[in-house]
């Protein structure tokens, strides 16, 4: 069984049963950089190939994407997560939340995002 097949059927099997546990999925590619796909487990459950093919799309240039799907209770949850990823060698370009989860506000992070200006 190939790799994508046993996760889709492990996130199937484990995420909406468990609900506090957390799918990790790892990059399929090595980067001096990576990216966060951030989901919650029943938008995980019911379209994992599309957010998978997001992850391959991301990595065909060249940003290494980790996927985390879990019930999220609270913004902190998830604020420490992402921090975690922002501590390894691995320079975290960035994160995209998708579906139900709560939004971590993260203090003094303007320079995180891109920032547009317009005279």
């Amino acid at each position: 069984m190939n790799r994508k097949l046993r996760t889709f059927f492990l996130a199937l099997y484990l995420v909406p049963t468990l609900g506090l546990a957390m799918l990790r999925i790892s990059p399929g590619v090595t980067t001096p950089t990576q990216f966060a796909i951030i989901t919650d487990s029943l938008t995980y459950s019911k379209i994992p190939q599309a957010i998978q093919a997001y992850r391959d799309a991301v990595e065909r240039d060249g940003l290494a994407t980790t996927i985390l799907a879990a019930a999220w209770q609270s913004p902190e949850i998830i604020r420490a997560e992402i921090q975690q990823l922002a501590s390894q060698k691995t320079v975290l370009e960035g994160v995209v939340l998708v579906g139900d989860v709560p939004i971590p506000m993260i203090r003094d992070a303007q320079h995180l995002a891109s920032a547009f200006k317009m005279n």
